[in-house]
Protein backbone atom coordinates (compact mmCIF):
# COMPACT_ATOMS: atom_id res chain seq x y z
CA UNK A 1 0.00 0.00 0.00
CA UNK A 2 1.75 3.08 -1.26
CA UNK A 3 1.62 6.68 -0.12
CA UNK A 4 -1.40 8.72 -1.12
CA UNK A 5 -1.16 10.73 -4.34
CA UNK A 6 -3.70 13.20 -5.70
CA UNK A 7 -4.59 13.35 -9.40
CA UNK A 8 -7.02 15.66 -11.20
CA UNK A 9 -8.84 13.56 -13.78
CA UNK A 10 -10.81 15.20 -16.59
CA UNK A 11 -10.49 12.68 -19.43
CA UNK A 12 -10.52 8.95 -20.12
CA UNK A 13 -6.85 9.15 -21.03
CA UNK A 14 -5.99 10.53 -17.61
CA UNK A 15 -8.17 7.91 -15.93
CA UNK A 16 -6.33 5.19 -17.82
CA UNK A 17 -3.00 6.72 -16.83
CA UNK A 18 -3.94 6.82 -13.14
CA UNK A 19 -5.19 3.22 -13.19
CA UNK A 20 -1.91 2.13 -14.71
CA UNK A 21 0.12 4.16 -12.24
CA UNK A 22 -1.71 2.96 -9.13
CA UNK A 23 -2.76 -0.56 -10.11
CA UNK A 24 0.08 -1.52 -12.43
CA UNK A 25 0.51 -1.60 -16.19
CA UNK A 26 -0.22 -5.32 -16.41
CA UNK A 27 -3.18 -7.34 -15.19
CA UNK A 28 -2.63 -10.31 -12.91
CA UNK A 29 -5.56 -12.66 -12.36
CA UNK A 30 -4.12 -13.61 -8.99
CA UNK A 31 -3.82 -10.04 -7.72
CA UNK A 32 -6.70 -8.53 -5.75
CA UNK A 33 -7.64 -5.02 -6.89
CA UNK A 34 -9.62 -2.93 -4.39
CA UNK A 35 -10.99 0.43 -5.56
CA UNK A 36 -12.95 2.85 -3.38
CA UNK A 37 -14.96 5.71 -4.89
CA UNK A 38 -16.06 8.39 -2.45
CA UNK A 39 -17.63 11.82 -2.64
CA UNK A 40 -20.55 13.96 -1.51
CA UNK A 41 -24.16 13.47 -2.52
CA UNK A 42 -24.76 14.04 -6.25
CA UNK A 43 -21.05 14.23 -7.07
CA UNK A 44 -21.33 11.44 -9.65
CA UNK A 45 -19.62 8.63 -7.72
CA UNK A 46 -22.37 6.06 -8.36
CA UNK A 47 -22.54 6.86 -12.07
CA UNK A 48 -18.76 6.72 -12.34
CA UNK A 49 -18.57 3.40 -10.49
CA UNK A 50 -21.06 1.81 -12.88
CA UNK A 51 -19.14 3.32 -15.79
CA UNK A 52 -15.91 1.81 -14.47
CA UNK A 53 -17.52 -1.62 -14.14
CA UNK A 54 -18.73 -1.44 -17.75
CA UNK A 55 -15.36 -0.15 -18.93
CA UNK A 56 -13.62 -3.13 -17.34
CA UNK A 57 -16.13 -5.47 -19.00
CA UNK A 58 -14.91 -4.26 -22.38
CA UNK A 59 -11.59 -5.87 -21.48
CA UNK A 60 -13.41 -8.97 -20.21
CA UNK A 61 -12.64 -8.05 -16.60
CA UNK A 62 -15.46 -8.50 -14.11
CA UNK A 63 -15.75 -6.61 -10.83
CA UNK A 64 -17.87 -6.74 -7.70
CA UNK A 65 -19.64 -3.38 -7.32
CA UNK A 66 -20.56 -2.75 -3.69
CA UNK A 67 -22.78 0.23 -2.83
CA UNK A 68 -22.08 1.17 0.77
CA UNK A 69 -25.48 2.91 0.97
CA UNK A 70 -26.86 -0.63 1.11
CA UNK A 71 -25.07 -1.13 4.43
CA UNK A 72 -27.24 1.28 6.38
CA UNK A 73 -27.67 0.33 10.01
CA UNK A 74 -31.43 -0.12 10.08
CA UNK A 75 -33.30 2.56 11.94
CA UNK A 76 -36.94 2.41 12.93
CA UNK A 77 -38.25 5.52 11.18
CA UNK A 78 -41.38 5.45 13.30
CA UNK A 79 -39.24 6.33 16.32
CA UNK A 80 -37.24 9.19 14.83
CA UNK A 81 -37.85 12.54 13.25
CA UNK A 82 -36.10 12.47 9.87
CA UNK A 83 -35.55 16.21 10.07
CA UNK A 84 -33.40 15.60 13.14
CA UNK A 85 -31.56 12.58 11.76
CA UNK A 86 -28.45 12.87 9.59
CA UNK A 87 -28.36 9.95 7.16
CA UNK A 88 -24.93 11.13 5.96
CA UNK A 89 -23.44 10.63 9.41
CA UNK A 90 -20.67 7.97 9.38
CA UNK A 91 -22.42 6.07 12.19
CA UNK A 92 -25.36 5.19 9.91
CA UNK A 93 -23.21 2.68 7.99
CA UNK A 94 -22.49 -0.84 9.22
CA UNK A 95 -18.74 -0.63 8.65
CA UNK A 96 -18.12 -4.01 10.27
CA UNK A 97 -20.28 -5.73 7.65
CA UNK A 98 -18.75 -3.67 4.84
CA UNK A 99 -15.21 -4.55 5.89
CA UNK A 100 -16.17 -8.20 6.12
CA UNK A 101 -16.75 -8.14 2.35
CA UNK A 102 -13.13 -7.08 1.88
CA UNK A 103 -11.85 -9.67 4.35
CA UNK A 104 -13.79 -12.38 2.50
CA UNK A 105 -12.36 -11.28 -0.85
CA UNK A 106 -8.84 -11.30 0.60
CA UNK A 107 -9.36 -14.74 2.13
CA UNK A 108 -10.84 -16.05 -1.14
CA UNK A 109 -14.09 -17.15 0.47
CA UNK A 110 -16.57 -18.88 -1.86
CA UNK A 111 -19.17 -16.16 -1.30
CA UNK A 112 -19.39 -12.60 -0.08
CA UNK A 113 -22.32 -11.04 1.77
CA UNK A 114 -23.98 -7.87 0.51
CA UNK A 115 -26.89 -5.78 1.78
CA UNK A 116 -29.67 -3.77 0.17
CA UNK A 117 -30.77 -1.84 3.20
CA UNK A 118 -32.28 1.58 2.68
CA UNK A 119 -33.38 4.39 4.92
CA UNK A 120 -36.84 2.86 4.94
CA UNK A 121 -36.38 -0.91 4.72
CA UNK A 122 -33.95 -3.40 6.27
CA UNK A 123 -33.81 -6.13 3.63
CA UNK A 124 -32.09 -9.36 4.52
CA UNK A 125 -28.48 -9.89 3.54
CA UNK A 126 -27.78 -11.98 0.46
CA UNK A 127 -24.74 -13.86 -0.75
CA UNK A 128 -23.13 -13.80 -4.19
CA UNK A 129 -20.41 -15.98 -5.67
CA UNK A 130 -16.96 -14.58 -5.04
CA UNK A 131 -15.46 -15.17 -8.49
CA UNK A 132 -13.93 -11.76 -9.22
CA UNK A 133 -10.61 -10.28 -8.19
CA UNK A 134 -11.70 -6.65 -8.58
CA UNK A 135 -13.81 -4.94 -5.93
CA UNK A 136 -15.26 -1.45 -6.38
CA UNK A 137 -16.74 0.08 -3.23
CA UNK A 138 -18.82 3.22 -3.71
CA UNK A 139 -20.14 5.55 -1.02
CA UNK A 140 -19.93 8.97 0.57
CA UNK A 141 -17.17 7.78 2.94
CA UNK A 142 -15.85 4.84 0.92
CA UNK A 143 -12.24 5.83 1.60
CA UNK A 144 -12.91 5.03 5.26
CA UNK A 145 -13.05 1.37 4.28
CA UNK A 146 -9.36 0.84 3.46
CA UNK A 147 -7.68 3.92 4.89
CA UNK A 148 -5.03 3.86 7.58
CA UNK A 149 -7.54 5.54 9.90
CA UNK A 150 -11.26 4.87 10.21
CA UNK A 151 -14.13 6.73 11.81
CA UNK A 152 -14.54 6.15 15.52
CA UNK A 153 -18.23 5.53 14.93
CA UNK A 154 -18.96 4.72 18.57
CA UNK A 155 -18.51 8.43 19.23
CA UNK A 156 -20.71 9.63 16.35
CA UNK A 157 -24.41 10.35 16.78
CA UNK A 158 -26.69 10.68 13.69
CA UNK A 159 -29.16 12.69 15.79
CA UNK A 160 -26.46 15.19 16.72
CA UNK A 161 -24.02 15.75 13.87
CA UNK A 162 -22.71 18.91 15.55
CA UNK A 163 -21.55 16.91 18.55
CA UNK A 164 -17.92 17.61 19.44
CA UNK A 165 -15.82 14.46 19.06
CA UNK A 166 -12.32 14.58 20.43
CA UNK A 167 -11.10 11.37 18.78
CA UNK A 168 -12.84 11.18 15.41
CA UNK A 169 -10.49 8.57 13.96
CA UNK A 170 -8.92 5.35 15.19
CA UNK A 171 -6.56 2.78 13.66
CA UNK A 172 -8.13 0.69 10.90
CA UNK A 173 -7.39 -3.03 11.46
CA UNK A 174 -8.27 -3.83 7.84
CA UNK A 175 -5.55 -1.47 6.57
CA UNK A 176 -3.03 -3.19 8.84
CA UNK A 177 -4.29 -6.61 7.71
CA UNK A 178 -3.72 -5.72 4.05
CA UNK A 179 -0.31 -4.21 4.77
CA UNK A 180 0.82 -7.34 6.63
CA UNK A 181 -0.62 -9.57 3.89
CA UNK A 182 1.46 -7.78 1.27
CA UNK A 183 4.53 -7.86 3.51
CA UNK A 184 4.24 -11.63 3.92
CA UNK A 185 4.16 -11.99 0.13
CA UNK A 186 7.40 -10.07 -0.40
CA UNK A 187 10.06 -12.27 -1.89
CA UNK A 188 7.56 -14.99 -2.71
CA UNK A 189 5.52 -13.65 -5.62
CA UNK A 190 4.82 -16.21 -8.30
CA UNK A 191 2.70 -14.75 -11.07
CA UNK A 192 -0.09 -17.05 -12.18
CA UNK A 193 -1.34 -15.11 -15.19
CA UNK A 194 -0.11 -11.81 -16.54
CA UNK A 195 -1.26 -9.73 -19.52
CA UNK A 196 -1.44 -6.09 -20.53
CA UNK A 197 -4.46 -4.00 -19.45
CA UNK A 198 -4.88 -2.85 -23.06
CA UNK A 199 -5.46 -6.33 -24.46
CA UNK A 200 -8.83 -7.98 -24.90
CA UNK A 201 -9.12 -11.01 -22.66
CA UNK A 202 -11.56 -13.08 -24.70
CA UNK A 203 -11.10 -16.82 -24.12
CA UNK A 204 -8.62 -16.21 -21.32
CA UNK A 205 -8.85 -17.45 -17.72
CA UNK A 206 -9.71 -13.99 -16.42
CA UNK A 207 -11.18 -13.49 -12.97
CA UNK A 208 -11.08 -17.19 -12.20
CA UNK A 209 -10.01 -17.88 -8.65
CA UNK A 210 -6.55 -19.34 -8.58
CA UNK A 211 -5.98 -22.66 -6.88
CA UNK A 212 -3.43 -20.72 -4.86
CA UNK A 213 -4.73 -19.94 -1.40
CA UNK A 214 -3.05 -16.54 -1.38
CA UNK A 215 -3.12 -13.61 -3.76
CA UNK A 216 0.12 -12.62 -5.45
CA UNK A 217 -0.53 -9.06 -4.35
CA UNK A 218 -3.22 -6.61 -3.23
CA UNK A 219 -3.43 -3.24 -4.95
CA UNK A 220 -5.65 -0.41 -3.69
CA UNK A 221 -6.87 2.87 -5.15
CA UNK A 222 -9.09 5.54 -3.58
CA UNK A 223 -10.91 7.86 -6.00
CA UNK A 224 -12.38 11.03 -4.49
CA UNK A 225 -15.15 13.01 -6.18
CA UNK A 226 -15.77 16.65 -5.36
CA UNK A 227 -18.68 18.93 -6.24
CA UNK A 228 -19.31 22.63 -5.86
CA UNK A 229 -22.22 23.39 -3.53
CA UNK A 230 -24.34 25.23 -6.11
CA UNK A 231 -24.06 22.43 -8.65
CA UNK A 232 -24.75 19.80 -5.99
CA UNK A 233 -27.84 21.72 -4.85
CA UNK A 234 -29.08 21.98 -8.43
CA UNK A 235 -28.70 18.26 -9.12
CA UNK A 236 -30.15 17.20 -5.78
CA UNK A 237 -33.12 19.52 -6.14
CA UNK A 238 -33.93 18.14 -9.59
CA UNK A 239 -33.66 14.60 -8.25
CA UNK A 240 -35.79 15.28 -5.19
CA UNK A 241 -38.42 17.07 -7.23
CA UNK A 242 -38.69 14.05 -9.49
CA UNK A 243 -38.72 11.38 -6.77
CA UNK A 244 -40.20 13.09 -3.73
CA UNK A 245 -42.20 16.00 -5.15
CA UNK A 246 -40.09 18.49 -3.23
CA UNK A 247 -39.62 22.09 -4.25
CA UNK A 248 -36.57 24.30 -4.39
CA UNK A 249 -37.84 26.12 -1.32
CA UNK A 250 -38.11 22.83 0.56
CA UNK A 251 -34.50 21.94 -0.22
CA UNK A 252 -33.17 25.35 0.81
Amino acid sequence: MSATSNFLIDSLEQLSSVLRDKLGSSYDSNTLYLITVQGPTCSGKSTFSKFLVNLLKKFSLLAHLVHLDGFYTFIDNSKINEDDFDFDNPATIDWTAARQVVYDMIDKKDTITKFRRTKEVAKEAFEIKNHHNIGIFEGIYAGNLLGEKMFNTKEFDPTDSYKFIENQFIENPLHEYIKNYIKQNNGNKKKVYNVEWTETFIDSPYNIKSINKRWNDIKTLNIIFTSCFDRMKEIRTERDQATRNLTVETFI
